[in-house]
């Protein structure tokens, strides 16, 4: 056998309903019958002509005078009557249950909100975090969204691309580089000394890179975070020795054909801004060359 389960609140909604229809059909129908109205229009028929001519002008001065018939006022009266029996407690009573139950929900997205806000550093959209990509922070220059990852991929990025024409990549490792890093004192002789010497490996002309480990400190004298990024830059060996990188800073991959250096990343934190920015950077040699 099939049972269907019916809420009972359903069935106390379609009770109450289906009566105050009835009582409304009801009371319409008594009071049209026993109005004036209609008792006119019974007692016109048994009227002559010339006596049912001046009771019809009698009827229609009495409704010109009233915009509302009788009949229609007693249904509207009938209707707010049965509606008044029991129908507004019981949809009271809905409506205060669905304003509790969204009150409820409400509340759940806001613990949420403020769990991700702790998480995240309080950057949050829709309930939802918003992730930092190096890519998207670059245009924007130094930032404290970014960690010190972050920063090292977005100049590796750059250096990448670097255009030979205004040296673009190396304007952004500028950027990104700390007060007190000499470089800034004459970027010129720091362009030169990229382009000429086996630091040129980095303007272009590397596969890949991965960073391999990082070191976190602070520093004796100012207290001020430090952070030391290791990482594998990948190109063809015969590559590497054009760009003059030392036989002792050169490892051989599996392939025999491509090698790899190991590059050290220094950054700290600015205590004005709160952005990591660039120390100094330099190559690492091959343990045991």
């Amino acid at each position: 056998k099939l049972h269907t389960r019916v809420h009972p609140r359903r069935n106390m909604y379609a009770s109450v309903l289906c009566k105050t229809a009835l009582i409304a059909i009801f009371v319409h129908c008594a009071l049209a019958f026993t109005s004036p109205l209609s008792l006119s229009l019974r007692r016109d028929l048994q009227l002559t002509s010339a006596s049912r001519q001046r009771h019809a002008a009698v009827v229609m001065k009495a409704q010109d005078e009233n915009k509302i018939s009788p009949v229609s006022r007693r249904l509207f009266a009938s209707l707010l009557f049965a509606a008044s029996v029991g129908v507004p407690k019981a949809f009271a009573l809905t409506d205060e249950e669905e304003f509790l139950k969204l009150q409820a929900e409400a509340q759940r997205i806001q613990s949420v909100i403020d769990v991700q806000k702790k998480a995240f550093g309080g950057v949050v959209a829709g309930g939802k975090p918003v992730t930092t990509k190096p890519t998207e922070r670059a245009s924007s220059g130094p930032n404290p969204y970014m960690n010190p990852h972050d920063v090292v991929k977005t100049m590796m990025a750059a250096l990448k691309k670097n255009d030979p024409k205004d040296n673009s990549g190396l304007k952004t490792v500028l950027e990104f580089t700390a007060s007190s890093n000499p470089i800034l004192e004459n970027p010129q002789y720091f362009e030169r000394m990229m382009i000429n010497s086996k630091y040129s490996l980095l303007l272009g002309h590397f596969d890949d890179f991965a960073i391999t480990s990082t070191e976190s400190y602070k520093d004796g004298e100012t207290g001020q975070p430090i952070t030391l990024v290791g990482m594998k830059v990948m190109a063809p060996y015969r590559t590497m020795l054009v760009c003059g990188v030392p036989f002792e800073d050169i490892e051989y991959m599996d392939d025999k054909t491509t090698a790899s250096v190991c590059i050290n990343w220094q950054l700290s934190k600015d205590p004005k801004s709160g952005s990591w920015l660039s120390d100094t950077m330099y190559f690492k040699k091959v343990e045991g060359a």
